[in-house]
């Protein structure tokens, strides 16, 4: 029976890196991670990189193993003296069914003629034991049935090595000028995933059919080995490991994180920058002078704001105590008030522009309430203002 070209696609490579593309560009979007990015962290960069080192089900390797036995088992023939007529036929045919694609006929036909190859060359050389054992080498029927991995084992790899993997780029994030971001990270875990997912979709496409890794589950040929007290440990480590990492996503999932919670409030110059040349600090009488007013909301909720703004005559004096200038306010004068609603991340820009009438120092200064409480402003942000007279 043919096997299903479809069914062997690499479609779960594919998947792994659509997922990756689509859950690092939602994140790098919305400047936040999500909960349904999680399998970026703790699955796919190990997936991948599982696929890559292993991009068959092992029928490859196994026929390689079988041909380095069989090479060997007619070196040892042919120094007995062994006719190996029949032997050949058997090796003609392994490989008309290895070029044809066939690769599990090929490993049978050599299974069984190594087999039976060694039988007769152990029959022959029974009378010198010790020259046997030292010429024929070990049977591949007493070695692994495969050189892959099953599924169950690929997807244990791939959450212990994703933990691992994203462990070890954070650190080294962390000794570059980037450091340990958001961006920086999701950047990261973006690139790493896909170079080594295009490496293993290659792998995966320059394999025969049959040596393609599939959802099929094979009846196994030869019977499993028994497990040793260390795989056993080792399994249940892997299984502690897994269960601990979906524990703590589930944990982070489901605890409700505390959210800092501020309001933004900053003064732009006159075209919307920070340049210190662009700000109002020297007029002369009457002369306009304007900047912008920026408030972000984010306290998490809809809040209504007002701004009061004051002229305020100050006066530097010296202090002999200190030895140092001290600002002493002289008059404050209450010359505009703002109100507006903003809803979470929003933002208010106001452009505002004032003139002062009289020569002297001044502080044009801008007081943020949340509303309804005028007991206390909220935040505060002041520019000094030297007014010069006329002439």
């Amino acid at each position: 029976m043919v096997p299903s070209r479809s069914g062997k696609a690499p479609w779960d490579i594919a998947l792994a890196l659509a997922y990756t593309v689509v859950m690092s560009v939602a994140i790098l979007l919305l400047g936040h991670g999500t909960i349904w990015a999680v399998l970026l962290v703790i699955f796919f960069p190990g997936y991948v990189l599982v696929a890559a080192l292993f991009p068959g089900v092992g029928l490859t390797s196994r026929l390689r193993r079988l041909i380095a036995e069989a090479d060997e088992l007619t070196a040892a023939a042919k120094r007995l003296k062994k006719e190996l007529a029949p032997y050949k036929v058997l090796l003609a045919q392994a490989q008309g069914a290895a070029q044809a694609g066939r690769l599990t006929e090929a490993i049978a036909i050599l299974e069984t003629g190594n087999e039976r190859l060694r039988e007769d060359l152990e029959a022959k050389a029974k009378k010198s034991p010790a020259r046997v054992a030292v010429e024929l080498p070990e049977s591949e029927r007493s070695g692994p049935a495969h050189g892959g991995i099953d599924w169950t084992e690929r997807l244990a790899l791939s959450f212990g090595l994703s933990i691992a993997l994203v462990s070890l780029l954070g650190l080294l994030l962390n000794l570059t000028p980037w450091g340990i971001r958001l961006e920086s990270i999701v950047v990261t875990l973006l690139v790493f995933t896909i170079l080594v997912g295009l490496l293993a979709y290659v792998r995966r496409v320059q394999l025969p059919w049959e040596d393609r890794l599939s959802l099929a589950r094979a009846r196994p040929r030869h019977p499993a080995p028994a497990h040793t007290a260390a795989d056993k440990i080792l399994a249940a480590l892997l299984a502690a490991s897994i269960v601990f990492a979906i524990a703590v996503v589930v944990y982070v999932a489901i605890t409700p994180r505390p959210t800092e919670r501020f309001t933004q409030f900053f003064i732009l110059d006159r075209n919307g920058t920070v340049d210190w040349r662009l700000y109002p600090t020297n007029l002369t009488v009457s002369e306009p002078g304007t900047v912008i007013l920026v408030v972000v909301n984010n306290e998490s909720v809809h809040v209504d704001y007002s701004v009061q703004v004051y002229l305020v005559g100050i006066e530097l004096r010296w202090n002999p105590t200190t030895e140092k200038n001290e600002t002493i306010e002289l008059n404050r004068t209450q010359i505009d008030t703002m109100s507006f609603g903003l809803d979470d991340r929003g933002e208010w820009r106001y452009r505002y522009t004032f003139a002062i009438n009289s020569p002297g120092l001044w502080r044009i200064e801008f007081l943020l309430f949340r509303l309804p409480d005028f007991s206390q402003w909220y935040n505060r942000v002041f520019l000094t203002v030297k007014v010069n007279a006329p002439g």
